[in-house]
């Protein structure tokens, strides 16, 4: 007779598997439009009539562009993806700080990757 599994181990068993995941986000494209994801987060409606062009008035802010880029990865990457609740905020934490860099900063994978939890399940 087999000794029972821990909790854990039976948790991962039971959770899909990364191939199931990717091509979950694979096929996830084609219900996102961008439409409705413009209207949602690009409010700005700059038709003011000028003599010069300046460009400067069509730029979004950077919460903007984050908020687009949230509800991007929301739509197209299913939570299972992340591992955890904890997983999702730390990556779009660094979404973030990647959106706000200046020009010669830069950010590492191993800054991402810091901060996430891994869980590794060995059989």
């Amino acid at each position: 007779m087999l000794p029972k599994a821990p909790k854990r181990i039976a948790q991962a068993q039971s959770s899909p598997s990364m191939v199931t995941q990717l091509r979950a986000i694979e096929g996830s494209g084609a219900h996102c439009s961008p439409d409705g994801l413009t209207t949602k987060n690009c409010s700005k409606d700059v038709t003011v009539p000028r003599l010069k062009i300046c460009f400067t008035d069509h730029a979004s802010s950077v919460g903007e562009v984050s908020a687009f880029v949230h509800a991007i990865v929301g739509r197209v990457i299913p939570n299972q993806f992340f591992g955890g609740v904890e997983n999702q905020k730390a990556i779009m934490k660094h979404v973030d700080r990647f959106l706000r860099l200046r020009r010669f900063e830069m950010l590492s994978l191993h800054d991402v990757i810091q901060g996430l939890k891994v869980y590794c399940v060995l059989l």
